[in-house]
């Protein structure tokens, strides 16, 4: 199958599933608000009228936990987390809890971060320029299985037409 048949079978399901979507969600002015000139605006109507609820009457430090309409304070949500972070480092291993642990875990190589900084420097960079032997570069196409410059007229024959009206085809897909 070509690229232009594959691209255009793509534009006729998203046109399907954006239709089955406007379904799902319905006309906006369904929606139960003052504004329904778009649904953000529809949105901020309902922040606003939630807005005027006294959230004390939510707030509850002593509730259960499967209490489903009320809330912790603040300082009592900071509390539990704090209490959860102290209970993580409190609980290493033991055999990870000292320096000289961690040194043997990290095979007791005192240049650990230049070893490091090497091996990452193998690595293809995203970020800069970077020169590499011609071995260098057939060995990265390999590993990550791209074409090469000789593989182009073989690619070129895959993707077939490319001057397709894209935009045509999706919209047919929509209505």
């Amino acid at each position: 199958m070509t690229l232009q048949a594959r691209l255009t079978e793509l534009a006729q399901v998203i046109g399907l599933d954006i239709k089955t979507l406007n379904t799902l969600i319905g006309p906006i002015g369904g929606l139960n608000t003052n504004d329904r000139s778009n649904l953000v605006a529809a949105i901020n109507n309902v922040l606003s009228l939630v807005g005027a609820i006294d959230i004390t009457d939510v707030i509850d430090d002593l509730a259960m936990s499967s209490i489903t309409n009320k809330t912790y304070s603040a300082q009592k949500i900071t509390n539990l987390v704090e209490a959860a972070k102290a209970a993580l480092v409190d609980s290493s291993p033991t055999t990870l809890n000292t320096l000289n642990e961690l040194a043997s875990a990290l095979a007791n190589d005192p240049n650990f971060a230049t070893t490091i900084a090497t091996a990452l420097g193998n690595r293809v960079r995203i970020d800069a320029a970077q020169v590499f032997t011609a071995v260098q570069q057939l060995q990265a196409r390999i590993n990550i299985n791209a074409a090469g410059a000789s593989d182009l007229e073989a690619l070129n024959n895959a993707l077939g037409t490319i001057d397709t009206d894209w935009v045509a085809a999706y919209t047919a897909a929509k209505s």
